[in-house]
């Protein structure tokens, strides 16, 4: 504010102003107006009207222009924390290709309708077992870097990388379309082990039947049994166990009966063991296929390197379909 000597002194200023002499002057400051000088009515100026009038006034102060906020740094996921769900994969993904070599095994003895079908078989299970191999490998491998290196990132940057991650996704996706198909496969081959074991005469069905029933009932269960080359070949090395001192080519082609309830019921036993074994390989690679397809789709936050394409894909799905919903 100013003083009313500085009032003063800018007044008698004005008034020696050849231009303003005369004129009136007020001043407002403080909310509050007062007249500094009335004027002279005398004065050709007297018409004009000066005011003096105070209001705060800012100081500047240069601003630079305002910047953005600085980006945050994404949380470095080491690979201490990964540990745990790396040894469920590597367990998931190599313990499933174990049982998926008993799948093969199975394929390769499976008794099918056609030998096509069997070949279908075996194709789906060493695809199967190759992915399972390769994902079982993976899985050691980042088991392995995540215990020798826990404060380190590598596992992240390795998800990271294109060509890493579109790699071991392609080797999942061949595992899964492996098992679907053998699935898919699977059906006919194991209904007719099933059907040729139910067909199988009993040690007291054999009790009960004459010698031309039994003659008839084992040549028509081996001819079934040695349908497929491999079968028959299994076939004739458990009955050379079974009868060393017999010509096994001369009693398969006879129906493998002597006439009497025990031949028939050995070569009966002989057989059903071979077929229950075949059961077993096939139904160990039908779980073996459905848990691959259930293992790839868990989320990698569950399983580690097990989780694979279905969960990729899944993930992708719901991304585009929540957009879209909102």
């Amino acid at each position: 504010m100013l003083s009313p000597a500085q009032l003063r002194a800018i007044t008698n200023y004005l008034q020696t102003v050849p231009e303003l002499s005369g004129c009136k002057i007020g001043h407002y400051g403080s909310s509050m107006s007062e007249m500094l000088h009335p004027g002279n009515p005398s004065s050709p100026n007297y018409s004009i009207i000066i005011i003096i009038d105070e209001f705060n006034i800012r100081p500047y102060t240069s601003q630079s222009p305002t910047s953005p906020p600085p980006t945050p740094t994404p949380a470095m996921v080491t690979n201490d924390s990964r540990v745990g769900r790396e040894l469920i994969g590597v367990g998931l993904s190599c313990g499933l290709t174990i049982v998926s070599g008993v799948g093969f095994v199975g394929a390769l003895a499976a008794e099918g309708p056609s030998l096509g079908t069997s070949t279908f078989l075996a194709v789906a299970a060493w695809t199967g077992m190759v992915a399972g191999y390769a994902q079982c490998l993976n899985g050691i491998y980042r088991t392995t870097e995540a215990s020798i290196n826990p404060n380190s990132d590598s596992l992240e940057q390795l998800d990271n990388n294109a060509w890493y991650s579109g790699t071991f996704f392609v080797i999942d996706a061949l595992g899964v379309a492996s098992g679907v198909a053998g699935l898919a496969a699977a059906r006919g081959p194991l209904i007719a082990l099933l059907e040729r074991r139910a067909s199988l005469p009993a040690a007291q069905q054999l009790e009960r039947m004459t010698r031309p029933e039994r003659d008839a009932a084992m040549r028509e269960a081996l001819r079934r049994a040695s349908q497929d080359p491999s079968t028959r070949r299994e076939l004739t090395t458990a009955l050379q166990k079974a009868f060393p001192e017999r010509n096994i080519a001369s009693m398969i082609r006879a129906g493998g009966s002597s006439g009497t309830i025990r031949t028939g019921s050995i070569v009966s036993n002989v057989i059903s063991e071979q077929i229950a074994r075949n059961i077993t390989a096939q139904v160990v690679g039908i779980i073996s296929s459905v848990a691959g397809i259930g293992v790839s789709a868990t989320p990698s936050s569950w399983t580690g390197s097990g989780s694979g394409s279905l969960n990729t894909i899944g993930t992708a799905v719901i991304n585009i379909i929540q957009p879209s919903a909102n």
